[in-house]
Protein backbone atom coordinates (compact mmCIF):
# COMPACT_ATOMS: atom_id res chain seq x y z
CA UNK A 1 0.00 0.00 0.00
CA UNK A 2 1.06 3.57 -0.63
CA UNK A 3 -0.71 6.58 0.92
CA UNK A 4 0.24 8.79 -2.03
CA UNK A 5 -0.09 12.59 -2.10
CA UNK A 6 -3.63 12.73 -0.83
CA UNK A 7 -3.35 10.00 1.83
CA UNK A 8 -5.28 7.47 -0.26
CA UNK A 9 -4.41 3.85 0.50
CA UNK A 10 -3.39 2.68 -2.97
CA UNK A 11 -2.33 -0.74 -4.20
CA UNK A 12 1.28 -1.09 -5.41
CA UNK A 13 1.96 -4.86 -5.26
CA UNK A 14 5.62 -5.30 -6.30
CA UNK A 15 5.82 -1.98 -8.14
CA UNK A 16 7.45 1.20 -6.83
CA UNK A 17 4.34 3.28 -7.47
CA UNK A 18 0.59 2.66 -7.71
CA UNK A 19 0.69 4.46 -11.06
CA UNK A 20 3.02 1.75 -12.36
CA UNK A 21 0.65 -0.97 -11.21
CA UNK A 22 -2.30 0.85 -12.79
CA UNK A 23 -0.55 1.23 -16.16
CA UNK A 24 0.63 -2.40 -16.34
CA UNK A 25 -2.77 -3.74 -15.22
CA UNK A 26 -4.63 -1.52 -17.70
CA UNK A 27 -2.39 -2.70 -20.55
CA UNK A 28 -2.85 -6.33 -19.50
CA UNK A 29 -6.61 -5.87 -19.35
CA UNK A 30 -6.65 -4.74 -23.00
CA UNK A 31 -4.79 -7.89 -24.05
CA UNK A 32 -7.16 -10.14 -22.07
CA UNK A 33 -10.19 -8.26 -23.43
CA UNK A 34 -9.04 -8.83 -27.01
CA UNK A 35 -8.54 -12.57 -26.49
CA UNK A 36 -11.83 -12.92 -24.60
CA UNK A 37 -13.73 -11.12 -27.36
CA UNK A 38 -12.37 -13.54 -29.96
CA UNK A 39 -12.87 -16.56 -27.69
CA UNK A 40 -16.56 -15.91 -27.07
CA UNK A 41 -17.05 -15.46 -30.82
CA UNK A 42 -15.98 -19.02 -31.64
CA UNK A 43 -18.61 -21.60 -32.55
CA UNK A 44 -17.21 -23.95 -29.91
CA UNK A 45 -15.64 -21.80 -27.18
CA UNK A 46 -13.04 -23.37 -24.92
CA UNK A 47 -14.83 -22.67 -21.67
CA UNK A 48 -12.01 -23.75 -19.36
CA UNK A 49 -9.62 -21.28 -21.02
CA UNK A 50 -12.25 -18.56 -21.10
CA UNK A 51 -13.04 -18.97 -17.39
CA UNK A 52 -9.33 -18.72 -16.57
CA UNK A 53 -9.10 -15.53 -18.63
CA UNK A 54 -12.17 -14.15 -16.84
CA UNK A 55 -10.45 -14.71 -13.48
CA UNK A 56 -7.33 -12.96 -14.77
CA UNK A 57 -9.48 -10.10 -16.06
CA UNK A 58 -11.20 -9.66 -12.69
CA UNK A 59 -7.81 -9.56 -10.94
CA UNK A 60 -6.62 -6.88 -13.35
CA UNK A 61 -9.87 -4.95 -12.87
CA UNK A 62 -9.22 -4.87 -9.11
CA UNK A 63 -5.61 -3.76 -9.68
CA UNK A 64 -6.65 -0.94 -12.03
CA UNK A 65 -9.46 0.22 -9.75
CA UNK A 66 -7.61 0.08 -6.44
CA UNK A 67 -4.31 1.45 -7.69
CA UNK A 68 -6.31 4.71 -7.77
CA UNK A 69 -4.23 5.82 -10.75
CA UNK A 70 -6.09 8.52 -12.63
CA UNK A 71 -3.69 8.23 -15.56
CA UNK A 72 -4.41 4.50 -15.87
CA UNK A 73 -8.16 5.11 -15.65
CA UNK A 74 -8.03 7.70 -18.42
CA UNK A 75 -5.77 5.50 -20.56
CA UNK A 76 -8.13 2.56 -20.19
CA UNK A 77 -11.10 4.81 -21.03
CA UNK A 78 -9.38 5.20 -24.41
CA UNK A 79 -8.03 1.66 -24.81
CA UNK A 80 -11.17 -0.42 -24.18
CA UNK A 81 -13.56 1.58 -26.41
CA UNK A 82 -10.88 1.66 -29.13
CA UNK A 83 -10.60 -2.12 -28.96
CA UNK A 84 -14.37 -2.60 -29.22
CA UNK A 85 -14.62 -0.16 -32.13
CA UNK A 86 -11.75 -1.78 -34.02
CA UNK A 87 -13.08 -5.33 -33.62
CA UNK A 88 -16.70 -4.24 -34.19
CA UNK A 89 -18.20 -7.53 -33.03
CA UNK A 90 -21.00 -8.13 -30.59
CA UNK A 91 -18.72 -10.09 -28.25
CA UNK A 92 -16.17 -7.25 -28.24
CA UNK A 93 -18.76 -4.63 -27.32
CA UNK A 94 -20.20 -6.83 -24.56
CA UNK A 95 -16.77 -7.81 -23.17
CA UNK A 96 -15.44 -4.26 -23.02
CA UNK A 97 -18.72 -2.94 -21.57
CA UNK A 98 -18.72 -5.57 -18.82
CA UNK A 99 -15.08 -4.86 -17.95
CA UNK A 100 -15.72 -1.11 -17.92
CA UNK A 101 -18.72 -1.54 -15.61
CA UNK A 102 -16.69 -3.87 -13.38
CA UNK A 103 -14.02 -1.19 -12.96
CA UNK A 104 -16.63 1.47 -12.17
CA UNK A 105 -18.23 -0.87 -9.65
CA UNK A 106 -14.89 -1.70 -8.02
CA UNK A 107 -14.05 1.99 -7.71
CA UNK A 108 -17.48 2.86 -6.29
CA UNK A 109 -17.37 -0.04 -3.81
CA UNK A 110 -14.23 1.17 -2.04
CA UNK A 111 -14.45 4.61 -0.38
CA UNK A 112 -10.78 5.48 -0.90
CA UNK A 113 -11.02 4.69 -4.63
CA UNK A 114 -14.27 6.64 -4.98
CA UNK A 115 -12.68 9.60 -3.17
CA UNK A 116 -9.72 9.45 -5.54
CA UNK A 117 -12.04 9.35 -8.55
CA UNK A 118 -13.78 12.47 -7.27
CA UNK A 119 -10.48 14.37 -7.60
CA UNK A 120 -10.37 13.90 -11.39
CA UNK A 121 -12.40 17.08 -11.80
CA UNK A 122 -9.81 18.94 -9.72
CA UNK A 123 -6.89 18.00 -11.97
CA UNK A 124 -4.72 21.08 -12.40
CA UNK A 125 -5.41 22.51 -8.97
CA UNK A 126 -4.45 19.63 -6.68
CA UNK A 127 -0.98 18.97 -5.24
CA UNK A 128 -0.32 16.05 -7.58
CA UNK A 129 -1.04 18.10 -10.71
CA UNK A 130 1.04 21.05 -9.50
CA UNK A 131 3.97 18.74 -8.82
CA UNK A 132 3.68 17.35 -12.33
CA UNK A 133 3.71 20.81 -13.85
CA UNK A 134 6.95 21.57 -11.99
CA UNK A 135 8.65 18.35 -13.09
CA UNK A 136 7.45 18.73 -16.68
CA UNK A 137 8.83 22.27 -16.84
CA UNK A 138 12.19 21.19 -15.45
CA UNK A 139 12.43 18.23 -17.83
CA UNK A 140 11.57 20.39 -20.85
CA UNK A 141 14.31 22.87 -19.94
CA UNK A 142 16.83 20.04 -19.47
CA UNK A 143 15.87 18.61 -22.87
CA UNK A 144 16.29 22.00 -24.55
CA UNK A 145 19.71 22.45 -22.93
CA UNK A 146 21.07 19.18 -24.34
CA UNK A 147 18.70 18.07 -27.12
CA UNK A 148 20.97 15.37 -28.57
CA UNK A 149 22.62 13.81 -25.52
CA UNK A 150 20.49 14.81 -22.53
CA UNK A 151 21.90 15.49 -19.08
CA UNK A 152 22.84 11.84 -18.48
CA UNK A 153 21.10 8.75 -17.09
CA UNK A 154 19.87 9.25 -13.53
CA UNK A 155 20.54 13.00 -13.48
CA UNK A 156 16.97 14.26 -13.46
CA UNK A 157 16.54 14.43 -9.68
CA UNK A 158 19.76 16.38 -8.90
CA UNK A 159 19.34 18.64 -11.94
CA UNK A 160 15.77 19.38 -10.85
CA UNK A 161 17.14 21.46 -7.96
CA UNK A 162 18.56 24.00 -10.41
CA UNK A 163 15.12 25.12 -11.55
CA UNK A 164 13.19 25.24 -8.28
CA UNK A 165 13.89 26.30 -4.72
CA UNK A 166 14.09 23.45 -2.20
CA UNK A 167 10.79 24.53 -0.66
CA UNK A 168 9.08 24.13 -4.00
CA UNK A 169 10.53 20.71 -4.80
CA UNK A 170 9.00 17.32 -4.22
CA UNK A 171 11.79 14.94 -3.25
CA UNK A 172 9.47 11.95 -3.72
CA UNK A 173 9.49 12.46 -7.49
CA UNK A 174 12.91 11.45 -8.91
CA UNK A 175 11.36 11.25 -12.39
CA UNK A 176 9.66 13.68 -14.75
CA UNK A 177 6.19 12.08 -14.62
CA UNK A 178 6.25 11.81 -18.41
CA UNK A 179 8.20 9.18 -20.35
CA UNK A 180 8.98 11.35 -23.37
CA UNK A 181 10.12 14.30 -21.24
CA UNK A 182 12.15 12.08 -18.93
CA UNK A 183 13.99 10.34 -21.77
CA UNK A 184 14.55 13.66 -23.55
CA UNK A 185 15.98 15.22 -20.39
CA UNK A 186 18.29 12.36 -19.43
CA UNK A 187 19.22 10.63 -22.71
CA UNK A 188 18.32 13.16 -25.41
CA UNK A 189 15.57 13.58 -27.99
CA UNK A 190 16.81 10.78 -30.31
CA UNK A 191 16.19 8.18 -27.59
CA UNK A 192 12.78 9.67 -26.80
CA UNK A 193 12.03 9.72 -30.54
CA UNK A 194 12.96 6.02 -30.81
CA UNK A 195 10.72 5.15 -27.85
CA UNK A 196 7.70 6.93 -29.28
CA UNK A 197 8.27 5.76 -32.85
CA UNK A 198 8.69 2.08 -31.94
CA UNK A 199 5.63 1.99 -29.69
CA UNK A 200 3.40 3.87 -32.12
CA UNK A 201 4.60 1.86 -35.14
CA UNK A 202 3.94 -1.54 -33.54
CA UNK A 203 0.58 -0.41 -32.13
CA UNK A 204 -0.63 1.01 -35.46
CA UNK A 205 0.58 -2.09 -37.33
CA UNK A 206 -1.44 -4.38 -35.08
CA UNK A 207 -4.54 -2.19 -35.15
CA UNK A 208 -4.48 -1.95 -38.94
CA UNK A 209 -5.69 -5.53 -39.26
CA UNK A 210 -7.80 -5.71 -36.13
CA UNK A 211 -10.99 -6.99 -37.78
CA UNK A 212 -9.12 -9.83 -39.52
CA UNK A 213 -7.61 -11.09 -36.27
CA UNK A 214 -8.80 -14.56 -35.30
CA UNK A 215 -7.32 -14.77 -31.81
CA UNK A 216 -7.88 -11.12 -30.82
CA UNK A 217 -4.33 -11.06 -29.46
CA UNK A 218 -2.96 -8.58 -32.00
CA UNK A 219 -5.61 -5.88 -31.45
CA UNK A 220 -5.36 -6.43 -27.69
CA UNK A 221 -1.59 -5.91 -27.70
CA UNK A 222 -1.97 -2.88 -29.98
CA UNK A 223 -4.46 -1.22 -27.62
CA UNK A 224 -2.25 -2.19 -24.65
CA UNK A 225 0.67 -0.31 -26.22
CA UNK A 226 -1.56 2.73 -26.74
CA UNK A 227 -2.59 2.52 -23.08
CA UNK A 228 1.07 2.36 -22.03
CA UNK A 229 2.02 5.36 -24.18
CA UNK A 230 -0.94 7.39 -22.92
CA UNK A 231 -0.33 6.49 -19.27
CA UNK A 232 3.30 7.47 -19.86
CA UNK A 233 2.11 11.03 -20.50
CA UNK A 234 1.17 11.32 -16.80
CA UNK A 235 3.79 9.13 -15.11
CA UNK A 236 7.37 8.04 -15.73
CA UNK A 237 7.01 4.34 -16.48
CA UNK A 238 9.86 2.96 -18.56
CA UNK A 239 12.56 4.70 -16.49
CA UNK A 240 11.78 2.11 -13.79
CA UNK A 241 13.23 -1.36 -14.60
CA UNK A 242 10.24 -3.45 -13.47
CA UNK A 243 7.79 -1.47 -15.62
CA UNK A 244 10.27 -1.25 -18.49
CA UNK A 245 10.48 -5.06 -18.59
CA UNK A 246 6.69 -5.33 -18.91
CA UNK A 247 6.64 -2.70 -21.66
CA UNK A 248 9.53 -4.23 -23.62
CA UNK A 249 7.95 -7.70 -23.44
CA UNK A 250 4.72 -6.23 -24.84
CA UNK A 251 6.61 -4.30 -27.53
CA UNK A 252 8.62 -7.34 -28.67
CA UNK A 253 5.54 -9.58 -28.69
CA UNK A 254 3.65 -6.96 -30.68
CA UNK A 255 6.52 -6.58 -33.13
CA UNK A 256 6.65 -10.34 -33.76
CA UNK A 257 2.87 -10.46 -34.27
CA UNK A 258 2.99 -7.51 -36.67
CA UNK A 259 5.79 -9.03 -38.76
CA UNK A 260 4.01 -12.38 -38.98
CA UNK A 261 0.55 -11.12 -39.86
CA UNK A 262 0.96 -7.97 -41.96
CA UNK A 263 2.30 -7.15 -45.40
CA UNK A 264 5.16 -4.79 -46.11
CA UNK A 265 2.90 -1.91 -47.30
CA UNK A 266 0.96 -2.01 -44.02
CA UNK A 267 4.18 -2.03 -41.98
CA UNK A 268 5.61 0.81 -44.10
CA UNK A 269 2.54 3.00 -43.56
CA UNK A 270 2.59 2.24 -39.84
CA UNK A 271 6.29 3.14 -39.66
CA UNK A 272 5.67 6.49 -41.35
CA UNK A 273 2.76 7.24 -39.01
CA UNK A 274 4.82 6.21 -35.96
CA UNK A 275 7.71 8.43 -37.08
CA UNK A 276 5.30 11.34 -37.50
CA UNK A 277 3.93 10.84 -33.98
CA UNK A 278 7.45 10.72 -32.56
CA UNK A 279 8.59 13.79 -34.46
CA UNK A 280 5.65 15.88 -33.25
CA UNK A 281 6.18 14.75 -29.66
CA UNK A 282 9.91 15.48 -29.58
CA UNK A 283 9.65 18.81 -31.41
CA UNK A 284 6.87 19.89 -29.03
CA UNK A 285 9.10 18.97 -26.07
CA UNK A 286 12.01 21.06 -27.33
CA UNK A 287 9.82 24.06 -28.19
CA UNK A 288 8.25 23.93 -24.72
CA UNK A 289 11.69 23.86 -23.12
CA UNK A 290 12.95 26.83 -25.11
CA UNK A 291 9.79 28.82 -24.32
CA UNK A 292 10.10 28.05 -20.59
CA UNK A 293 13.77 29.05 -20.63
CA UNK A 294 12.96 32.35 -22.35
CA UNK A 295 10.14 33.02 -19.88
CA UNK A 296 12.46 32.35 -16.92
CA UNK A 297 15.13 34.67 -18.33
CA UNK A 298 12.78 37.56 -19.14
CA UNK A 299 10.69 37.49 -15.96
Amino acid sequence: MDPGFDQFQRWTWWFASPNHLGAVAAAGLCVVAGVLSAGFRREQPRWSVLMLLVMVALTLVAAVAWSCSRGAWLALAIGLPALAWLLRTRSAWITTAVLFLAIVGAVAAVPRAAARAATIGAVGGDASSQSRLRTWSAAAVMAADAPLTGAGWGTFSPTYTRWYEPAGRDDRLPAANNDTLHLSAELGSPVAWLHLASGATVALSLLAGARASVSGLGPGVGCALIVFLFAGCWSSLISFPVVACHYLALLVAGGVLALRTHSRPVLARATIAGAAVATVGCVATLIAGWLIQRHELTR
